[in-house]
Protein backbone atom coordinates (compact mmCIF):
# COMPACT_ATOMS: atom_id res chain seq x y z
CA UNK A 1 0.00 0.00 0.00
CA UNK A 2 2.81 2.56 0.54
CA UNK A 3 4.14 1.76 -3.22
CA UNK A 4 1.07 2.63 -4.47
CA UNK A 5 0.65 5.19 -2.70
CA UNK A 6 3.80 7.10 -3.50
CA UNK A 7 3.05 6.07 -6.96
CA UNK A 8 -0.17 8.08 -7.13
CA UNK A 9 0.65 10.88 -4.46
CA UNK A 10 4.59 11.81 -5.25
CA UNK A 11 4.66 14.61 -2.36
CA UNK A 12 3.45 12.25 0.51
CA UNK A 13 6.48 9.79 -0.67
CA UNK A 14 9.32 12.49 -0.16
CA UNK A 15 8.57 12.30 3.96
CA UNK A 16 8.70 8.34 3.25
CA UNK A 17 12.21 8.71 1.56
CA UNK A 18 13.38 11.22 4.05
CA UNK A 19 12.91 9.29 7.22
CA UNK A 20 14.49 6.31 4.66
CA UNK A 21 17.65 8.07 4.23
CA UNK A 22 18.01 9.59 7.88
CA UNK A 23 17.94 5.99 8.99
CA UNK A 24 20.40 4.73 6.67
CA UNK A 25 22.59 8.07 8.02
CA UNK A 26 21.99 6.81 11.60
CA UNK A 27 22.82 3.05 10.68
CA UNK A 28 25.83 4.83 9.02
CA UNK A 29 26.86 6.68 11.63
CA UNK A 30 26.66 3.78 14.20
CA UNK A 31 29.01 1.43 11.83
CA UNK A 32 31.21 4.25 11.62
CA UNK A 33 31.64 4.54 15.45
CA UNK A 34 32.05 0.96 16.05
CA UNK A 35 34.61 0.97 13.51
CA UNK A 36 36.42 3.58 14.46
CA UNK A 37 35.71 4.37 18.33
CA UNK A 38 37.67 7.78 17.77
CA UNK A 39 36.12 8.94 15.12
CA UNK A 40 33.81 12.25 14.33
CA UNK A 41 30.79 10.67 14.93
CA UNK A 42 31.72 9.03 18.19
CA UNK A 43 32.37 12.26 19.67
CA UNK A 44 29.17 13.66 18.72
CA UNK A 45 26.82 11.10 19.90
CA UNK A 46 29.04 10.67 23.15
CA UNK A 47 29.78 6.57 22.59
CA UNK A 48 31.26 4.44 25.41
CA UNK A 49 34.65 4.25 23.37
CA UNK A 50 35.55 8.02 24.39
CA UNK A 51 35.95 6.85 27.59
CA UNK A 52 38.22 4.67 26.31
CA UNK A 53 40.43 7.29 24.70
CA UNK A 54 40.26 9.22 28.01
CA UNK A 55 42.08 5.97 29.59
CA UNK A 56 44.16 5.15 27.21
CA UNK A 57 45.93 8.53 27.30
CA UNK A 58 45.87 8.43 30.91
CA UNK A 59 47.58 5.43 30.29
CA UNK A 60 50.05 6.86 27.42
CA UNK A 61 50.45 9.75 30.09
CA UNK A 62 51.21 7.57 33.10
CA UNK A 63 54.16 6.32 30.73
CA UNK A 64 55.57 9.94 29.84
CA UNK A 65 55.40 11.18 33.39
CA UNK A 66 55.05 8.86 35.86
CA UNK A 67 54.31 9.21 39.34
CA UNK A 68 56.75 9.28 42.12
CA UNK A 69 56.25 5.98 44.34
CA UNK A 70 55.98 6.14 48.02
CA UNK A 71 58.74 5.40 49.55
CA UNK A 72 57.72 2.75 52.38
CA UNK A 73 59.02 2.92 55.69
CA UNK A 74 61.96 1.01 57.36
CA UNK A 75 60.51 -1.53 59.96
CA UNK A 76 62.48 -2.83 62.77
CA UNK A 77 63.53 -6.47 61.00
CA UNK A 78 64.56 -4.42 57.87
CA UNK A 79 66.56 -1.58 59.38
CA UNK A 80 70.26 -2.27 59.81
CA UNK A 81 71.69 -3.38 63.47
CA UNK A 82 73.27 -0.60 65.21
CA UNK A 83 74.40 -2.92 68.10
CA UNK A 84 78.46 -2.71 69.08
CA UNK A 85 79.18 -5.81 67.52
CA UNK A 86 78.04 -5.31 64.25
CA UNK A 87 79.59 -1.90 64.53
CA UNK A 88 83.10 -2.95 65.63
CA UNK A 89 83.49 -5.91 63.79
CA UNK A 90 84.37 -3.79 61.00
CA UNK A 91 87.16 -2.94 61.96
CA UNK A 92 86.60 -4.27 65.42
CA UNK A 93 88.11 -4.67 69.04
CA UNK A 94 86.69 -7.70 68.68
CA UNK A 95 88.92 -8.32 65.92
CA UNK A 96 91.72 -7.50 68.04
CA UNK A 97 93.84 -9.62 70.36
CA UNK A 98 96.67 -8.49 73.08
CA UNK A 99 99.03 -11.30 74.29
CA UNK A 100 100.53 -10.50 77.17
CA UNK A 101 103.15 -11.95 80.00
CA UNK A 102 106.68 -13.05 81.49
CA UNK A 103 109.53 -12.96 79.07
CA UNK A 104 110.03 -16.41 77.43
CA UNK A 105 106.24 -17.19 77.82
CA UNK A 106 105.67 -17.59 74.27
CA UNK A 107 103.80 -14.73 73.03
CA UNK A 108 105.39 -14.46 70.13
CA UNK A 109 105.07 -18.07 69.50
CA UNK A 110 100.98 -17.70 69.86
CA UNK A 111 100.84 -14.38 67.77
CA UNK A 112 102.28 -16.45 64.86
CA UNK A 113 99.52 -19.18 65.45
CA UNK A 114 97.27 -17.14 65.25
CA UNK A 115 98.14 -15.26 62.09
CA UNK A 116 98.69 -18.65 60.18
CA UNK A 117 96.05 -20.76 61.63
CA UNK A 118 93.30 -18.15 62.00
CA UNK A 119 93.80 -15.42 59.54
CA UNK A 120 95.02 -12.23 61.90
CA UNK A 121 97.91 -10.18 61.39
CA UNK A 122 100.27 -10.21 64.26
CA UNK A 123 102.37 -7.39 65.30
CA UNK A 124 105.34 -7.78 67.85
CA UNK A 125 105.13 -5.36 70.36
CA UNK A 126 108.74 -4.71 70.64
CA UNK A 127 108.87 -2.97 67.51
CA UNK A 128 107.02 0.11 69.43
CA UNK A 129 109.59 0.55 71.86
CA UNK A 130 110.41 4.22 72.53
CA UNK A 131 114.39 4.82 72.21
CA UNK A 132 114.88 5.44 75.76
CA UNK A 133 113.17 2.20 76.81
CA UNK A 134 115.14 0.04 74.53
CA UNK A 135 118.42 1.93 75.79
CA UNK A 136 117.62 1.06 79.14
CA UNK A 137 116.76 -2.64 78.67
CA UNK A 138 120.26 -2.92 76.97
CA UNK A 139 121.67 -1.47 80.17
CA UNK A 140 119.64 -4.37 81.70
CA UNK A 141 117.53 -1.50 83.66
CA UNK A 142 114.76 -1.51 85.19
CA UNK A 143 111.73 1.03 82.55
CA UNK A 144 109.80 3.72 84.39
CA UNK A 145 106.41 3.71 83.90
CA UNK A 146 106.74 7.29 81.55
CA UNK A 147 108.65 4.92 79.41
CA UNK A 148 106.12 1.96 80.00
CA UNK A 149 103.12 4.81 78.90
CA UNK A 150 105.11 5.77 75.93
CA UNK A 151 104.79 2.81 74.73
CA UNK A 152 101.17 2.23 75.22
CA UNK A 153 100.95 4.83 73.10
CA UNK A 154 102.93 3.97 70.19
CA UNK A 155 101.05 0.36 70.18
CA UNK A 156 97.78 1.95 70.50
CA UNK A 157 99.35 3.86 67.26
CA UNK A 158 100.49 0.80 65.38
CA UNK A 159 97.12 -1.01 65.77
CA UNK A 160 94.71 2.00 64.26
CA UNK A 161 97.25 1.76 61.36
CA UNK A 162 97.53 -1.96 60.82
CA UNK A 163 93.09 -1.57 61.40
CA UNK A 164 93.25 1.29 58.45
CA UNK A 165 94.79 -0.72 55.97
CA UNK A 166 91.91 -3.17 56.20
CA UNK A 167 88.74 -2.76 57.55
CA UNK A 168 87.87 -6.44 58.32
CA UNK A 169 91.39 -7.40 59.43
CA UNK A 170 92.16 -9.79 62.45
CA UNK A 171 95.23 -8.11 64.47
CA UNK A 172 96.67 -9.88 67.52
CA UNK A 173 99.42 -7.97 69.27
CA UNK A 174 102.11 -9.27 71.86
CA UNK A 175 104.15 -6.73 74.58
CA UNK A 176 104.95 -8.01 78.12
CA UNK A 177 102.77 -5.37 79.43
CA UNK A 178 103.91 -6.01 82.82
CA UNK A 179 101.79 -2.84 84.47
CA UNK A 180 97.85 -3.36 85.21
CA UNK A 181 97.42 0.47 84.58
CA UNK A 182 98.86 -0.27 81.10
CA UNK A 183 96.58 -2.90 80.42
CA UNK A 184 93.22 -1.26 81.69
CA UNK A 185 94.94 1.73 79.71
CA UNK A 186 94.68 -0.47 76.13
CA UNK A 187 90.64 -2.17 77.60
CA UNK A 188 89.64 1.80 77.83
CA UNK A 189 90.75 2.46 74.57
CA UNK A 190 89.60 -1.33 72.88
CA UNK A 191 86.64 -1.85 74.75
CA UNK A 192 86.04 -4.90 73.06
CA UNK A 193 88.80 -6.38 72.57
CA UNK A 194 90.65 -9.86 74.54
CA UNK A 195 93.03 -9.51 76.83
CA UNK A 196 95.42 -13.22 76.79
CA UNK A 197 97.37 -13.86 79.74
CA UNK A 198 100.30 -16.23 78.23
CA UNK A 199 101.47 -18.02 80.96
CA UNK A 200 104.57 -21.20 80.71
CA UNK A 201 105.75 -22.98 83.73
CA UNK A 202 108.55 -22.01 85.63
CA UNK A 203 111.08 -24.38 84.77
CA UNK A 204 110.02 -23.86 80.66
CA UNK A 205 110.84 -19.79 81.18
CA UNK A 206 114.14 -20.56 82.39
CA UNK A 207 114.95 -22.98 79.80
CA UNK A 208 113.57 -20.76 77.05
CA UNK A 209 115.83 -18.08 78.90
CA UNK A 210 119.19 -19.93 78.70
CA UNK A 211 118.41 -20.59 75.22
CA UNK A 212 118.08 -17.26 73.54
CA UNK A 213 120.85 -15.36 71.86
CA UNK A 214 120.75 -11.77 70.71
CA UNK A 215 117.52 -10.89 73.03
CA UNK A 216 116.69 -8.02 74.54
CA UNK A 217 115.22 -10.08 78.00
CA UNK A 218 118.27 -12.54 78.82
CA UNK A 219 117.80 -14.59 81.08
CA UNK A 220 119.72 -12.87 83.68
CA UNK A 221 117.79 -9.30 83.53
CA UNK A 222 114.14 -11.65 83.06
CA UNK A 223 115.08 -12.70 86.39
CA UNK A 224 115.48 -9.12 87.64
CA UNK A 225 112.07 -7.87 86.07
CA UNK A 226 110.30 -10.42 86.80
CA UNK A 227 109.10 -8.88 90.42
CA UNK A 228 108.19 -5.97 88.90
CA UNK A 229 105.21 -8.32 86.98
CA UNK A 230 101.88 -7.27 88.31
CA UNK A 231 99.20 -10.21 88.37
CA UNK A 232 96.76 -9.34 86.19
CA UNK A 233 93.02 -8.55 88.34
CA UNK A 234 90.49 -10.16 84.73
CA UNK A 235 91.73 -11.55 81.62
CA UNK A 236 89.80 -12.60 78.90
CA UNK A 237 91.62 -16.21 78.41
CA UNK A 238 94.74 -17.13 79.64
CA UNK A 239 96.77 -19.73 77.44
CA UNK A 240 99.20 -22.61 79.16
CA UNK A 241 102.31 -22.90 76.42
CA UNK A 242 104.59 -25.30 78.50
CA UNK A 243 104.59 -27.62 75.77
CA UNK A 244 107.32 -26.66 73.40
CA UNK A 245 107.39 -27.88 69.55
CA UNK A 246 103.52 -29.25 70.35
CA UNK A 247 101.34 -26.21 68.47
CA UNK A 248 98.52 -28.42 68.60
CA UNK A 249 98.03 -27.58 72.14
CA UNK A 250 97.81 -23.94 72.07
CA UNK A 251 95.77 -23.96 68.84
CA UNK A 252 93.05 -25.98 70.54
CA UNK A 253 93.00 -23.60 73.40
CA UNK A 254 92.71 -20.69 70.88
CA UNK A 255 89.92 -22.32 69.53
CA UNK A 256 87.88 -21.86 72.47
CA UNK A 257 88.53 -18.44 72.52
CA UNK A 258 88.96 -17.20 68.98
Amino acid sequence: EGLLEAESSPRRARPLSTHFLFGCCSLGVLTNAARCPFSTHARFFGFGPMKRRHVGARARESRIHPKPRKCSRATSSSAPSSSPSSIDRSPGDAALIILFGLPASGKNHVGMILEKRFGFVFHDGDDDLPEDMRRTIEKKEVATQAMRDAHIENIIKSINELRREGRNRRVAVAAALFKEDNRAKLKAKFPSMKLMWVRAADATLHSRLKSRQNHLACSNYAAKIFEHFEIPKSVDAEILNSLDNNDDHVINQLHKHV
